[in-house]
């Protein structure tokens, strides 16, 4: 597997032609790859007129690592997906799922990898169930069997069958919302991350977020006022934010109603499209 989304030999026939050539950079590499790939995509970022990226962060590392000049790298930010699809109350959803009205719920939706850290959180989940033994985890996305079993069987270790419901599958998009509305508490315990539309569809949602302190997260939220951000690993501090947030409702009302607001001035798809025709049209004139 190249790990290549394109094939170099159609880009450099593309560039012959005369065509202008711009890369979204969501990834400046690929996940758990290392430096696997980087001679590769570097061919790549080389060919390209303009590189867009999510972050300051991945900017730095394409001018660092890869030599990009400055001047050809656009940061536009990412935003929310799917979250105007269903429109669903938050009761709605807990009864789809199965939830009473005042069970507190933490969720972590989407592909579920190594570097997104769920390990470490499990870890915080028991701390968590041992002052909140009411609270449920929904684990909910896919990824590869083996990694799944792993997980699965951490959480036998760790005693949480009780507390904490995998959805280990594809979860399809009209799905999306009642994963979301049913939430009091979503997080993003993530190792590394450049950055995560999932993030943003947190935000679009007005929930209470708690994300790891690094990459687009730490460029995105401002700790206490649109959610908490902890260093990767902290477990003790992990727990102990959640067990505050499970507390607290007025808290969480009050990080989901920022993320909601800030997400909506800043990251919106209306301001998103404007910056990328800007982009487009500063290639096209030179």
């Amino acid at each position: 597997v190249s790990k290549i989304p394109v094939e170099p030999w159609f880009l450099r026939i593309m560039k012959k032609r005369g065509v202008k050539l711009i890369y979204t950079v969501h990834n400046v590499l690929p996940h758990d790859t290392g430096l696997k790939y980087k001679s590769k995509f570097r061919r790549v970022y080389d060919m390209m007129d303009a590189l867009i990226c999510h972050t300051q962060e991945s900017k730095d590392q394409l001018v660092q690592d890869f030599k990009i000049p400055d001047s050809r790298i656009w940061v536009i930010p990412h935003g929310p997906m799917f979250h105007d699809s269903i429109k669903i109350t938050k009761s709605e959803a807990r009864a789809k799922l199965g939830y009473q009205e005042d069970t507190p719920i933490v969720l972590f939706f989407g592909s579920i990898r190594p570097y997104k850290g769920i390990e470490h959180f499990l870890e915080a989940w028991k701390i968590v169930t041992e002052s909140c033994p009411e609270a449920r985890l929904i684990i909910a996305g896919n990824g590869e069997r083996e990694y799944l079993a792993q997980l699965k069987a951490k959480i036998q270790d760790l005693r949480l069958n009780k507390s904490i419901v995998t959805d280990f599958r594809f979860i399809p998009n009209e799905e999306l919302p009642i994963f979301h509305q049913a939430a009091d508490i979503i997080v993003y315990p993530y190792k590394g991350i450049t950055q995560s539309g999932a993030l943003f569809t947190g935000m679009s949602f007005g929930k209470a977020i708690v994300a790891t302190s690094s990459g687009g997260f730490k460029e995105t939220l401002q700790h206490g006022v649109t959610g908490l951000l902890i260093e990767y690993g902290d477990i003790q501090k992990w727990a102990d934010n959640i067990i505050y947030l499970i507390k607290n409702q007025s808290e969480r009302l009050r990080l989901g109603h920022a993320a909601f607001k800030e997400l909506n001035e800043r990251y919106s798809w209306d301001v998103i499209a404007e910056r990328t025709l800007e982009c487009y049209y500063a290639v096209l004139n030179g």
